[in-house]
């Protein structure tokens, strides 16, 4: 509420002041969460043997006891600070809300980069023990007989296909062969080249030779088993393994000959023999590897997460006491626009230097106080005048015969004299705030000529008719404008009283 007496009032501070266990503990907050920091800094340069200090197993334990104890200490603090908020929170303190909005967003601050760096560092303490491409080596090494069966299988099924092919030609160049037989073996070689064959033969089921490419191949040509020709002539998708596992063998039959087969020899890939040797290998350098790795990787990652956790307590409690720090003027703030919203401008909010920025927005706010007190009587003496000039204007009216309207500026009647509803037959409740086409009809086309030559006062006489008696009255509308508003103003004159004595004398004449 205004204080009539217009003297200022100081707002409280908007908090009780924290009794002497309370403040004790805030001073011990900062100094506990340097400590903090302090050890979780040491830990990191020792860890990372930085120092004198080696990390041996009693360094180890003493670091880990010391940062448990911190974080437990840390915790401690937190619990403090989130049951004094609870308390003002439940208290309905001024600024309460919005205290906690504060503490909240500075907790997410404080929280993401700590999670974040934590996040990162055990991914990469991770990906430093365990690389990624070991995880795809696991995988790989693993399903090594499958790739291998896989590779070999594409070569023989590339090699089948191919043979297949070939003897297809063959077959339907097979009439050259007794025409011109040299023809026909120059097909065979350019085929045999052209298609990557070591060796390629064509040969009865019995094993006997009919033709090789080249001509020396037949020492190098393997004889295969009577189920072998049986099998192409079923035409099943095998292959035969030579040379120790070097080379595959292709046993297709001619489709038009009974016992005619082609024979076709291709080496097979080395990388498909080696494969397997270094497969191995790698199986026994990845177990040896992974035998030592977890040890590590759990006593470095239970440092870290020790230390990141303590990062992330210390920032998130300095944090809150930023927030608690930030939010007090803010509170004072608030309750005094609350006491403003209520009318009190003699509201006047302490001014803490401390307070930095927020010092000026207090100095602010206490002048925007005095200039709305200022403002306020100004336009209580304005509404005063105002009031009385209305009055006096009404009464003026009211003691004019001329029919008085007034128009704003979207053709509205505003004011309208006694005289005015007298000659028009109308109330006031009818009249005020509706159109002028709508109250008086017969105005409507003066009112356009008025609007489209404001500059100019419209003078005119016309005939109305109200509750059946006619009356004559001169009309006058005159336009005025106050910056980028205009309105107007008309004046009727009933003259039916004049009119009819000049026709009556012009007849008497």
């Amino acid at each position: 509420m205004s204080n009539s007496t217009g003297r200022e009032i100081d707002i409280p501070k908007g908090e009780a002041a924290p009794h002497l266990g309370h403040r004790r503990f805030a001073r011990f907050g900062p100094i506990a969460v340097s400590f903090a920091v302090a050890t979780a800094i040491l830990t990191l340069l020792v860890f990372a043997d930085f120092t004198p200090i080696k990390p041996n197993s009693v360094v180890v334990l003493g670091f880990f006891i010391a940062n448990v104890v911190i974080i437990l200490l840390l915790f401690v603090l937190l619990i403090a600070e989130g049951a004094r908020l609870y308390r003002a929170r439940r208290a309905q303190q001024a600024g309460a809300r919005l205290h906690l909005r504060i503490v909240a967003l500075f907790s997410i601050i404080a929280a993401v980069p700590a999670i974040l760096i934590s996040t990162v560092g055990s991914i990469t303490l991770d990906r430093s023990l365990n690389p990624a491409f070991m995880q795809d080596v696991r995988g790989f090494i693993y399903n090594t007989a499958e790739a291998a069966r896989l590779f070999r299988e594409s070569q023989c099924r590339s090699l089948l296909q191919e043979a297949a092919l070939t003897a297809t030609d063959l077959d339907r160049a097979r009439g050259l062969m007794d025409v011109d037989r040299k023809l026909y073996l120059d097909l065979f070689t350019s085929r045999t080249k052209f298609l990557g064959f070591a060796s390629a033969a064509l040969m009865k089921a019995d094993g006997s030779l009919v033709e090789t490419v080249p001509s020396d191949a037949a020492k190098s040509i393997f004889k295969p088993e009577a189920t072998d020709f049986d099998d192409a002539r079923k035409n099943e998708p095998l292959c035969l393994v030579i040379d120790e596992g070097r080379s595959f063998v292709a046993l297709r039959k001619l489709p038009s000959a009974d016992d005619l087969f082609l024979y076709a020899a291709r080496p097979i890939d080395p990388f498909a023999v080696q494969f397997p040797t270094q497969a191995s290998n790698l199986i026994n350098l990845f177990e040896n590897f992974d035998a030592h790795r977890r040890n590590i990787q759990l006593a470095f990652a239970t440092m870290f997460v020790l230390i990141a956790l303590v990062m992330l307590l210390s920032a998130t409690w300095m944090g809150l006491a930023f927030a608690t720090r930030l939010v007090t003027p803010i509170r004072r703030l608030i309750s005094a626009t609350d006491q403003v919203s209520s009318g009190n401008l003699y509201v006047q909010v302490p001014v803490n230097p401390s307070d930095g920025e927020l010092n000026s927005l207090g100095e602010t706010f206490n002048k925007m106080t005095s200039e709305l007190r200022l403002q306020q009587n100004r336009l209580i003496a304005a509404s005063e005048l105002i009031e009385a000039r209305r009055a006096f204007t009404e009464s003026v009216l009211s003691g004019v015969p001329v029919a008085v309207i007034g128009l704003d500026g979207e053709g509205r009647v505003n004011v309208i004299n006694p005289s005015a509803l007298k000659l028009l037959s109308l109330s006031i409740e009818r009249a005020i705030g509706e159109p002028l086409n709508e109250v008086i009809p017969e105005l409507t086309a003066i009112l356009a000529e008025s609007q489209s030559t404001p500059q100019r006062p419209v003078q005119s006489q016309m005939t109305i008719v109200r509750e059946g008696r006619e009356r004559t009255v001169n009309v006058r509308l005159s336009t005025n404008t106050t910056g980028e508003t205009y309105y107007s103003v008309i004046t009727l004159d009933d003259i039916t009283d004049l009119v009819q004595a000049q026709r009556t004398s012009a007849w008497a004449d």
